[in-house]
């Protein structure tokens, strides 16, 4: 009896987080709606849309916030990795070839 008890305490808590989440999911969705864009990665809606999934995977990580947010997460890997490594322009020197 008291294995079961602690059976359904864990499986309480797992439904619980798994509520929280779902909240949370629900909650970015219905804030960030109006600002969305058919266009995930150009322009300022795709820009949002990845703040989105950002704010979202703080709480529950990048594969649901993608997920749940009908983003590519390969989209939003290369948002990340272009924001973190600006593209290099090419010194003046360089730039003339002879």
């Amino acid at each position: 009896m008291d294995e079961e008890n602690q059976k359904l305490r864990r499986q309480n808590a797992r439904l619980t987080e798994d509520l929280r989440k779902a909240h949370i999911i629900i909650d970015v969705q219905k804030k960030w709606l109006r600002c969305w864009s058919s266009d995930f990665g150009a322009g300022p809606g795709g820009k949002v849309l990845m703040a989105a999934v950002t704010e979202l995977a703080s709480d529950v990580g990048t594969r649901a916030a993608c997920r749940a947010l009908f983003a590519p997460r390969a989209s939003y890997y290369r948002d990340r990795r272009a924001a973190c490594f600006p593209q290099r322009s090419l010194c003046d020197r360089d730039q003339h070839v002879h």
